[in-house]
């Protein structure tokens, strides 16, 4: 029971960090995170936050994962509505409080860092996967296909997404640049560092 108790604190950390790395990469100015795009380009488009739109994006990877795992999918991974709820205010809160930061570069290194971390101890805590994680799950096992590629190919659908959204209804591309490659490279090596490291003391 302590065991399963300490894996879900994990889990918990882990949403609150990757909220935070959010935050701070957008923050920073230099583009968003690829699965945060498409929320960002909409929350520039429409007058609903990034985080509402964060949660109604994540219900639709949600419906996904229902139609590619069947009964596998009920009733455990209903949790991810309550941790995506919960993702999606802490990231609309954390926007508004780091919202006066000007140090764009500061942010998206500590971004990249932070949500590296979040990652990890979600990873680490191995009980539930936000629905983003999850949907690239759910298909890598229906389709058989390596999870890591899975994820590159979802990713560039994101941001395709955002770019086109973008471009169709503000005219211009936001929410994507220097800084959505930056997290794109730099996350899953962070991520595996701290794994590695946390792990050890498990």
């Amino acid at each position: 029971m302590r065991g399963e108790c300490r894996r879900w604190r994990l889990f918990a950390a882990g949403i609150v960090c990757t909220a935070l790395g959010i935050a701070l990469v957008t923050q920073a100015g230099r583009g968003t995170s690829a699965v945060a795009s498409p929320a960002y380009v909409l929350s520039q488009i429409f007058p609903w936050s990034m985080g509402a739109f964060t949660v109604c994006i994540n219900l639709g990877m949600m419906a996904l994962q229902a139609l590619l795992m069947g009964r596998a999918f009920f009733p455990r991974q209903l949790l991810q509505l309550p941790a995506s709820l919960v993702f999606g205010v802490l990231l609309d809160m954390f926007c508004h409080l780091l919202s006066p930061l000007r140090v764009p570069w500061f942010c998206l290194a500590l971004g990249c860092c932070v949500l590296g971390l979040g990652v990890g101890l979600q990873r680490l805590g191995g009980v539930l996967l936000l629905p983003s994680e999850g949907a690239v799950l759910a298909v890598s096992r229906r389709l058989r296909l390596d999870f890591g590629r899975v994820k590159v190919g979802f990713d560039v659908a994101l941001v395709a997404a955002a770019a086109v959204l973008s471009w169709i209804f503000l005219g211009y591309v936001t929410g994507i640049r220097e800084g959505t490659l930056v997290v794109a490279a730099l996350t899953g090596p962070i991520s595996r560092g701290f794994y590695e490291w946390l792990h050890r003391f498990a």
